[in-house]
């Protein structure tokens, strides 16, 4: 059976530059920083993007337009797709410690 992320674990994320040319600091954003899967969007839904991520880490103003806001939560957001969710746990400091030791290719 495979594991699905559920409301409030921890996510890193990894998107494929590939799949969005030119957007290259946006994708450096989601690709280095730690969010936190805040709902999810039924998979009926017309694309694949069921995963909403939260940020609180400062976003760069020249990407901010890339990401919705969450007035009531005071924090930024981005659609995913499952593939796109690399590792999750409920432990943030767990990935933490994975962030770290990619940093330092430990």
């Amino acid at each position: 059976m495979i594991e699905e992320p559920q409301i409030n674990d921890y996510v890193i994320c990894y998107i494929d530059p590939e799949y969005f040319t030119g957007l290259r600091k946006e994708l450096e954003y989601i690709n280095n920083t730690i969010g936190q899967l805040y709902k999810t969007r039924d998979e009926n839904v017309y694309n694949s993007f069921h995963y909403y991520i939260k940020y609180w880490m400062e976003i760069p103003e020249d990407i901010k337009y890339w990401f919705g806001y969450i007035k009531q939560e005071k924090c930024y957001y981005r659609s995913v797709k499952r593939e796109d969710i690399l590792h999750f746990s409920s432990s943030l400091e767990e990935l933490q410690i994975i962030k770290t030791t990619e940093k330092y290719n430990l």
